[in-house]
Order: structure tokens, then C-alpha cells, then sequence
């Protein structure tokens, strides 16, 4: 426990300097932008002395500097500040939406997860057999395919074609789970096929440099056991640390980068709304979006560390053998 607890003191120091680099780096790319959040407010027809009126209620008229130290000061508090275009606070809108981007990461992560480990455990086995074929194939055109020409195609065929599932839209989950998992299959099946790449080829491509290469694998051979036991039970158990590691840090990952699946599906996700507050310079939204993903990618990090202690508890962190 003691190693647990040195573990998450270590990750909450480093959680400080990552979290106003990220912030401090998208301050200056919204600030160094042609316009500002004004003249996206008022359009181009705006009048200089109203844009001065605006800038002067929203403090644009502060320096750069200043206004980033009174935005980090708030947010220290918890007050991620208020949105320039809709006066609301960021933290409620950000919050509002997040539910709908998180289902729809965690079933893209469940269904590649499911349909990878299996398939990544019998090309293992088989090493150039027709399931292994059959994996790599598959895999590559998931990692090859942008997810959004996956989507289409799944768009043609499912909702246009056989009309089985909605084409736009979103049902939340208290109207019912099969309404709601019938406008987030197609997003997320867009989503889970280049996870299914890549969770596919790193764990076939650890259990067979374990089966291969490791001589506790001989040891249980030459123990009579069987070789499924040894590849579920043993192999398959040591090669899940470079899964969960790449799974734990695409959570955050896909959370702020769903924007172009759940604009094209409709879902009203926390990535939908970066790229809309990125087209209006709503410079709060981005901010706090930006904050928020910064955060869940450390915690998951930090989740990945001990779990790499659960599985294994001779893994140490902070010393000299790490």
C-alpha cells in the first residue's frame, strides 16, 4: 500500500506542470488566431466601436498574460469561467455533455476489446494459420481506414440500406438502453475497428514473443501442461501489460477526439463541442475541454501504474530497476 500511496503523490505533482502546459499551450494558439472571440460574436459586419464595447465586457482588453493568470487562478477553484457565445458556465456545459462521449468511448474500447483479445489469443496459437491471416488483414484495414469513411460505409449499409439502425442522432439513456445502444452502435463500430488494430496487434504480437522466447512457457510444457492452459492462464496474462497500457491512454485520447464521429452521427459529445467552440473561438470552452482531457489522461495513467502492480506486484516504481 505504501508504494500505491508514493505512486499517487508522484502522479499528482506531475498532474501540476502537465496541466498548465497543455492550457498555456492552447491559450496562445486560440490568442494568436486572425480575429477574435468578439468579431465571432458580432460577425464581420460588426462596427470597431461595438468589437471595443464587447472586448471590454468579456476582458479581451486585458493582456494576454493577465487574463491566462485569472483563468487558471478560477480554475484552481474549480470556476472554469463562461463561455463568450453562450454566457454559460463552462464547467456545466462541458459536464453536460461528457456522459455522451464517455459511453461512447467506453463501448468503442468494450467492443474492440472483445472481438481483439480473442482473435489476437488464437493468432498467437497459430502463428500465419487462417485466423492469424484473417486478424492482420482486418487489423491493418481498421488502422489504414480514417474512421469517418468506416462510418459512411456503416451509414449506407445499416441505416440506409437494411434501415436498422438510425441514421443522426441521439437517445439518452434513460429513455431505455436498446434505444439509446441502437444511436450508439454505428459510432462507436466506426470507432472500435482502428482500436481493433492496434489492441489486436500488440497482443499477438507480445504472446508470441512469449511463447516463443520465455522459459517459464518451457517449464510448464515440460510440466505436462496443456498448451490451451498455458497460452489463457499464463501467456495471455503476461502480455496485457502493453494492452492496458494503450488502453488507458486512449480514454482521455478519444474523449477530445471523437469530434468528427460525433458531429457526423449528431451525438452531442464533449468533442462535437471543441471543434465548435474552436470554429467560434470560445476561448473558455476550449480551455476547460482542454483541462478536463489533460486530467483524465493522467488519473488513467495513473490507474495503468497500478494495475501493472496487480497483476505483477514485483514491479516498482521509483527505483533503481524500474
Amino acid at each position: 500500500m505504501q508504494v500505491i500511496f508514493g505512486l499517487v503523490w508522484r502522479r499528482i505533482l506531475q498532474l501540476i506542470p502537465v496541466c498548465i502546459g497543455v492550457t498555456l499551450m492552447a491559450f496562445l494558439l486560440l490568442n494568436v488566431l486572425p480575429g477574435g472571440s468578439a468579431i465571432a460574436i458580432l460577425g464581420t459586419n460588426a462596427t470597431g466601436g461595438s468589437i471595443k464595447a464587447l472586448d471590454n465586457a468579456l476582458g479581451l482588453n486585458k493582456p494576454a498574460y493577465e487574463r491566462y493568470l485569472l483563468w487558471l487562478w478560477h480554475a484552481l477553484h474549480g470556476n472554469l469561467g463562461v463561455s463568450f457565445i453562450t454566457r454559460q458556465s463552462v464547467t456545466s456545459t462541458i459536464f453536460a455533455r461528457f456522459p455522451v462521449s464517455l459511453e461512447l468511448v467506453v463501448l468503442s474500447i468494450l467492443i474492440a476489446l472483445c472481438t481483439a483479445i480473442p482473435a489476437a489469443v488464437f493468432s498467437a496459437r497459430r502463428p500465419g494459420g487462417i485466423v492469424d491471416w484473417i486478424t492482420r488483414a482486418v487489423g491493418m484495414f481498421g488502422l489504414s481506414t480514417p474512421g469517418f469513411v468506416l462510418a459512411l460505409y456503416l451509414l449506407y449499409v445499416l441505416s440506409v440500406r437494411l434501415g436498422v439502425l438510425p441514421v443522426t442522432g441521439f437517445t439518452p439513456l434513460s429513455v431505455g438502453l436498446w434505444a439509446n445502444l441502437k444511436t450508439m452502435l454505428l459510432p462507436a463500430l466506426s470507432q472500435s475497428a482502428i482500436l481493433f488494430g492496434s489492441y489486436s496487434r500488440i497482443l499477438r504480437g507480445d504472446m508470441i514473443d512469449q511463447l516463443y522466447s520465455e522459459d517459464y512457457v518451457l517449464t510448464a510444457r515440460a510440466k505436462g501442461l496443456g498448451s490451451l492452459r498455458v497460452l489463457f492462464v499464463h501467456v495471455f496474462k503476461n502480455s496485457l501489460f502493453s494492452l492496458i497500457t494503450i488502453v488507458g491512454a486512449q480514454l482521455g485520447t478519444l474523449i477530445g477526439g471523437a469530434a468528427v464521429i460525433e458531429t457526423l452521427f449528431g451525438l452531442p459529445g464533449v468533442g462535437q463541442l471543441l471543434l465548435i467552440s474552436i470554429t467560434d473561438i470560445d476561448v473558455p470552452v476550449v480551455q476547460g475541454i482542454v483541462v478536463i482531457v489533460a486530467l483524465i489522461v493522467v488519473v488513467m495513467n495513473l490507474v495503468t501504474d497500478i494495475a501493472y502492480m496487480l497483476l505483477d506486484p514485483r514491479v516498482k516504481y521509483g527505483t533503481a530497476d524500474t
